[in-house]
C-alpha cells in the first residue's frame, strides 16, 4: 500500500526531473535523451536516444518507497561540463538549480 509520504516523495522527484530536463540544452537532443532514472543504484553507461522519455522515468519511480534513493543521472562525458555552466543555454547548470528550487 502506498503511503501519502511516498506519493509526495514521488511527486517531488518527478517534478525535479522535469525541471532538469527542461533546463538541459537541446542542440542535438542527445544530452536530453541521456537522462536515466533508477532506484538505490545509479545507472551507468549511455543510452542511444535523442528524446527524453518521461514515461520511463515515471514507471521507474512508481517503485519508490520510503527510505529509497532516487537517482537521475546523465553519463555523457560532457554533461558535467554543461552542469558547471559551459553552455549559454544553461549557464546555471541543469541539475543544481533544479534541486535548489525544489528545496525552497
Amino acid at each position: 500500500m502506498t503511503t501519502r509520504a511516498e506519493k509526495m516523495f514521488r511527486g517531488k522527484v518527478l517534478s525535479v526531473c522535469n525541471s532538469i530536463v527542461r533546463r538541459t540544452p537541446k542542440d542535438t537532443g542527445r544530452l536530453q535523451g541521456n537522462w536515466q532514472a533508477s532506484i538505490n543504484t545509479p545507472k551507468s553507461g549511455e543510452v542511444d536516444q535523442t528524446r527524453f522519455d518521461i514515461s520511463a522515468v515515471q514507471q521507474t519511480y512508481t517503485q519508490l518507497s520510503n527510505g529509497d534513493t532516487a537517482y537521475f543521472v546523465n553519463n555523457l562525458p560532457y554533461a558535467s561540463k554543461i552542469e558547471r555552466g559551459s553552455s549559454k543555454q544553461a549557464p546555471l547548470g541543469m541539475m543544481r538549480i533544479s534541486v535548489l528550487e525544489a528545496s525552497d
